[in-house]
């Protein structure tokens, strides 16, 4: 007899009879990684609406409450990520919408190298996860995470914020349409930075330390500020550097 970790239900064989869990669901470890991003392609039937609104309700609290077991009803966090940055490429790249990071310019990348122009977003996802866990790795060393852990956790931000980029979406479109893009009161790209990086810090806030000391709370800004600094000048030069000099 085991405790489904998802409902908590008593359970006798392999799945939970009552939410459908697989009862041996352990601890996040790199062998479960690779099962999931095998099958990324494969879950996508499972819970991507309700991963995305429990993402914005209560973010860190969805994302401990996946590393303790609960999992059944959430998405595949690799799918999670790559249909989201699938989807935005292919907005941004049909409807020809400047960027968020208007120094990027798609259009002139698409020209030289059609492929990075089609997986713009994903390669963004993959900038993110990869920077979020390796300075995870190294400012919360005394985290009871692991390594595989905070890779899975950082998918569902980069997913998110990739959501929140796709609600914007119609509005960055009406904006380049209608609005001339040295006006003034175009400020919409500005509001989605500053949304996003409001939502990162909350997220992180109440994953990390939620009443943890001051110092610690003012540590995950100051890592988000550096990692959205790297994104927009650092990486956003290097890339119209590395097409176009």
């Amino acid at each position: 007899m085991n405790t489904c970790k998802n409902c908590g239900h008593t359970v006798e064989g392999n799945y939970c009879s009552h939410c459908r869990q697989d009862v041996h669901t352990g601890r996040l470890t790199w062998k479960e990684i690779a099962r999931q991003i095998r099958n990324a392609t494969v879950d996508v039937d499972r819970g991507f609406f309700f991963t995305a609104r429990e993402m914005f309700v209560r973010p860190g609290v969805t994302l401990r409450n996946y590393l303790e077991g609960k999992r059944v009803n959430y998405s595949n966090p690799f799918f999670f990520v790559l249909l989201t940055a699938g989807f935005a490429s292919l907005l941004f790249m049909t409807f020809d919408v400047s960027l968020p990071v208007q120094s990027i310019n798609l259009e002139r990348i698409e020209r030289v190298n059609p492929l990075v122009a089609q997986k713009y977003f994903v390669l963004v996802g993959i900038f993110f996860v990869t920077m979020l866990s390796v300075s995870d790795g190294l400012l919360y060393r005394k985290s009871t995470l692991n390594a595989a852990e905070l890779l899975v956790v950082n998918a569902f931000q980069a997913g998110q914020v990739l959501v929140i980029t796709l609600l914007f979406f119609p509005v960055l479109l009406v904006q380049d349409r209608l609005i001339d893009p040295g006006d003034i009161t175009a400020g919409v790209r500005t509001l989605l930075k500053a949304i996003t990086f409001g939502y990162l810090v909350w997220t992180r806030w109440q994953l990390f330390s939620p009443s943890g000391p001051a110092w610690q709370r003012a540590l995950s800004v100051a890592q988000i500020v550096a990692l959205v600094f790297l994104y927009e000048y650092v990486l956003a030069g290097f890339i119209m550097r590395t097409f176009f000099e």
